[in-house]
């Protein structure tokens, strides 16, 4: 989910990342055909696999990178100053990342063919998982019983990753970075409940109920939804309405409609909770390694968001202006070095020239939490 991935990775919530689902409506935005932003104002904004160019004309998603580039049509326009300009998932998040290129371990850039130091911050997401806990029981998918007994789909999931962080710890320890390397395996969110009696969807209850007062229009080239308003619904919904003076009448539809989920107005919860609302999909793994941390369970309450200011202290650097306003919170509990230091990006093993290109990269990232005047920033 889009907003866990930013939490992760800002230290934002949707209030200053501005991401809040990966199929979202922006009203100040035109389509992606819409090349000269002549057209009708408002589109609905994909944040997934349709923006790779590998769905361009609706086709199918068959490279790793989604074919190396983006889908034109699928990334919408906004009109400026300076003509009608494209806005990418990196321009349409409203603050900075931790990082700006994932590089690999083996000395070469994400292609695997051109040289390059090897990175101050890395990541992967294995998306595996979520797949195959969302697959229908009767396939493999899911868990077998509320105690998560997983089903092969799961089983299968869970050591393919356990397999993967393997190699990955492995290929730090062949190239002596394991003592300069502090990892983090988290989630974005978990995926309860395993008890699927608890499991009740709101299906399209929401959009029906407020059919009224939604538009029509859809984009010609992509049938993305165009002008008039959208409602996202899944655990929940997100509304955009057609017209946003008829708020206050829309609301009033939710609330008598015998359909949609009421929301309790004291706990803000809704009865027989969706698996969005689920309480334990608020407690996601949280594991943080590195050699020199004494192994322990820290019983401290803390978030996702508090991931990136951890490591941004753990490599002595500073956020900067554009980046979220929210990353100045805490960083994890319990996670300095046995010496003390903070400082994770040099091994005393390092050759002096290692050392030397690793400290000039940790400057170069610095320079990530400024607001970068060549990468446009996308202002709602």
């Amino acid at each position: 989910m889009v907003p866990g991935l930013a939490a992760l990775v800002t230290g934002g919530s949707p209030r200053s990342t501005g991401l809040f689902y990966d199929d979202v409506y922006d009203r100040a935005l035109y389509a992606g055909a819409d090349s000269n932003c002549t057209g009708i104002q408002g589109v609905e904004v994909f944040l997934q696999e349709v923006v790779d160019i590998d769905a361009f004309n609706g086709g199918s998603l068959s490279h790793l990178d989604g074919g190396g580039d983006f889908n034109p049509q699928q990334i919408p326009r906004q009109k400026t100053a300076d003509g009608c300009k494209p806005v990418y998932p990196h321009n349409f998040i409203k603050t900075n990342t931790i990082f700006e290129v994932v590089r690999q371990i083996d000395g070469k850039d994400s292609t695997g063919t051109m040289p390059v130091p090897v990175a101050t911050l890395f990541g992967t997401n294995f998306q595996t998982l979520s797949v195959a806990q969302k697959a229908l029981n009767a396939k493999g998918g899911g868990y077998a019983d509320a105690v998560f007994t997983p089903n092969p789909y799961v089983a299968a999931a869970i050591t393919y990753i356990d397999g993967a962080i393997g190699k990955i710890t492995a290929e730090l320890a062949a190239k002596d970075l394991t003592k300069s390397t502090l990892i983090v395996i988290s989630a974005k969110h978990s995926q309860s409940p395993a008890d699927y009696t608890r499991l009740p969807k709101i299906g399209h209850s929401v959009s029906h109920a407020l059919s009224s007062y939604l538009g029509s229009g859809s984009d010609k080239v992509t049938g993305n939804n165009l002008g008039g308003g959208q409602v996202t619904d899944d655990d929940v919904a997100f509304i955009w309405l057609n017209d946003q003076s008829q708020r206050a009448a829309a609301l009033n539809v939710l609330k008598t409609s015998t359909a949609c989920p009421i929301v309790n107005s004291v706990t803000k919860v809704v009865p027989k909770s969706s698996a969005l609302m689920c309480v334990d999909n608020g407690h996601a793994a949280l594991l943080v390694s590195h050699p020199s941390l004494e192994r322990k369970t820290v019983t401290d309450r803390v978030r996702t968001t508090q991931v990136a200011p951890t490591v941004i202290q753990a490599l002595g650097v500073e956020p900067r202006s554009g980046a979220s306003p929210e990353v100045w919170r805490l960083a994890l509990p319990g996670q300095r070095l046995a010496n003390g230091s903070q400082n994770f990006t040099r091994s005393p093993q390092h050759n002096s020239t290692n050392a030397v290109v690793n400290e000039k990269h940790q400057r170069d990232k610095s320079e990530a939490y400024k607001v970068d005047e060549h990468r446009p920033k996308f202002h709602r």
